[in-house]
């Protein structure tokens, strides 16, 4: 097709759409207004959103990395049709993904020199495999449908690496972004008590003793994991201090406030060795400062917070960090029922189906207690979830979401291997800091219920999607250092978002 050709049919066809598509949303509005029925009006909005995820795809990313990264819950404005209930953020992935096949289609697919497309495709082939052995077993349609709709967020990292493609350094931007909006909303919500802070409970147990506090789990927190390591290692705000310095802040508040120790504890180790090893500066000094640098600054904060000068909240913060060192953690009520409830009966259900797993969500033996007051009476009900994630695959997606994941895990280890080896110091940072993020998500996953969550999802897919962006654009540089090139500055996120590129 000549180009003449092509253009006058690009021409036609917006034409057709612009005669076609007010007579269509207007027959759509007055469907629902005579007849209630919003078929019509979420057709015409797919029709216009397609359009500007093909025309804008970069809108569309960042449409998600707010959803799902801040206290814009997705499940705003939630829509059924059929056995099939989808929430806006989970319309604009589908939307997006349309758009990025069309485009496959008629251009080819930018995959070639990509290396983590293989395992993610095998990855979400597996979630498929999972919800067919699930109806198999009895799950109900509608159930499998909706866990399939959760777990479907990992496909977050195609519209993220078709929006930012040739731009990792925007994506990065938009991460810290995103990230640092959602903690700093999520800490408004701490001081004026506004509900906008996310999940929370107002108690906490640590080694079987209960303490009254208010505990978040906004939606940043789990970026929190991946953005906070690549802030550090130099991912955004270089130039720009005070920026950074209230980003990072901001992160440290939250995750403070999360009482999490299976995230504080990777977070730190991860947070004081990283950043030290891909610093321009001599590798033990950087270290050594750090590690000075902390052990002071923890010996004084956590002093005062022991002896309860910073008030209720820190001295719980003190005795919750202090609990990780501590034997009377193996008894934890948490802890045990990690172990006796769900691993004591999730083990047996895989060796009983290691090839096809239980299916996806359905129960495995463990059970929920739960007590009524008014009946004096204790109930029991299967539970449907599981703190130790790859435990969790191997156990609702069998062996094909094993091998992916191996796979997966394999290949981020040597994509961040080869970069460490044969990169420029001077570039490496960011890179490694969303790989050594990644790592800081795993170990946090096999303590937390981020199988299903989809703001989990979401940041797992994001640092496998810079990874895979960053490697992309440097490849010839790794294979051969004498192709390194100096980087031109990126325009401003806000130029490039209206620009489309």
């Amino acid at each position: 097709m000549t180009l003449d050709r092509e253009v006058r049919i690009k021409h036609r066809v917006a034409g057709l759409v612009a005669v076609v598509y007010p007579v269509l949303a207007v027959g759509a509005m007055a469907a629902y207004f005579l007849k209630g029925t919003v078929l019509g009006l979420l057709l015409v909005g797919g029709l216009a959103a397609f359009l500007v995820f093909t025309l804008r795809p970069v809108i569309a990313a960042v449409l998600l990395l707010v959803m799902w990264g801040t206290v814009v819950t997705p499940k705003f404005g939630q829509l059924g049709l059929g056995p099939i209930h989808a929430s806006i953020a989970e319309l604009i992935l589908f939307t997006a993904l349309v758009a990025i096949l069309r485009r496959w289609i008629a251009d080819g697919a930018p995959a070639r020199g990509y290396r983590l497309t293989g395992p993610m495709t095998a990855l979400i082939a597996a979630v498929f495999f999972g919800a067919v052995v699930g109806i198999r077993n009895g799950e109900p349609v509608r159930e499998a449908i909706d866990a399939v709709r959760s777990m479907l967020a990992l496909a977050t990292f195609f519209v993220l690496r078709n929006a930012f493609h040739g731009r990792a350094s925007l994506l990065a931007r938009w991460l810290v972004a995103t990230t640092t909006a959602g903690c700093v909303l999520a800490a408004i919500g701490i001081v004026t008590g506004l509900p906008i802070s996310g999940r929370s409970v107002d108690y906490l147990i640590t080694a079987n003793a209960v303490a009254h506090v208010d505990r978040i789990d906004p939606p940043a927190l789990r970026m929190v994991s991946l953005v906070l390591i690549m802030l550090m290692c130099g991912a955004a705000l270089r130039d720009r201090p005070v920026l950074r310095l209230i980003a990072i802040s901001a992160m440290f508040y939250i995750e403070l406030m999360s009482f999490t120790r299976s995230t504080w504890i990777p977070l730190l180790l991860v947070g004081l060795v990283v950043p030290a090893v891909v610093s321009l500066r001599p590798r033990l000094l950087v270290f050594t400062e750090r590690l000075v640098v902390l052990v002071g600054t923890a010996a004084i904060l956590l002093s005062l917070a022991a002896s309860g000068a910073l008030g209720y909240t820190a001295k719980t913060a003190y005795t919750r960090l202090a609990s990780t060192v501590s034997s009377a953690t193996l008894s934890d009520s948490s802890l045990t029922d990690r172990t006796q409830n769900e691993l004591e009966n999730a083990i047996p259900a895989i060796l009983h189906h290691p090839i096809t797993g239980v299916g996806l969500n359905l129960p495995y033996g463990a059970s929920n207690a739960y007590y009524g007051p008014l009946l004096d009476i204790t109930t029991a009900s299967d539970r449907r979830f599981i703190h130790n994630t790859p435990i969790g695959i191997w156990l609702w997606l069998g062996l094909p979401g094993l091998l992916a994941i191996i796979w997966l895990t394999a290949r981020v280890a040597s994509t961040a291997r080869h970069i460490y080896r044969r990169g420029r110091r001077q570039l490496i940072g960011p890179p490694i800091g969303a790989a050594a993020g990644l790592l800081v998500l795993a170990v946090q996953s096999t303590f937390q219920t981020n199988l299903l969550y989809q703001p989990a999802l979401v940041a797992g897919a994001a640092g496998l999607a810079y990874l895979d962006l960053w490697l992309h654009e440097h490849r010839a540089e790794l294979d051969d250092p004498a192709e390194a090139v100096s980087l031109e500055p990126m325009p401003p996120a806000a130029t490039l978002l209206a620009s489309g590129r």
